[in-house]
């Protein structure tokens, strides 16, 4: 790893600290879905941080995988933007 790897690592940590987001935490979708977030981590290629959640009520649900700025970001909805992932506990 380059010294520029490594300076992009830490700022992407940085950013997954900043973020407050913890596998283990429950967040509710804009839909109303409830998602638990069961891990957080690096994209080996860009080391883009990234959020892996599943279904809240479904400890053998398929785990989903968005980048952080979007899974914290907002969405588009009915030609408003509203908070994707809301954290409830």
């Amino acid at each position: 790893m380059s010294h520029g790897d490594d300076e992009l690592k830490q700022a992407s940590l940085e950013k997954l600290r900043a973020s407050g987001v913890l596998p283990g935490q429950v967040y509710k979708h804009y839909t109303d879905a409830l998602y638990k977030v069961v891990a957080v981590g690096l994209n080996e290629p860009d080391l883009e941080p990234l959020v892996h959640y599943r279904d809240a009520n479904d400890e053998y649900a398929v785990v989903w995988t968005r980048q952080l700025h979007v899974f914290t970001g907002r969405a588009l909805v009915d030609g408003e933007f509203v908070t994707r992932f809301v954290q409830i506990s």
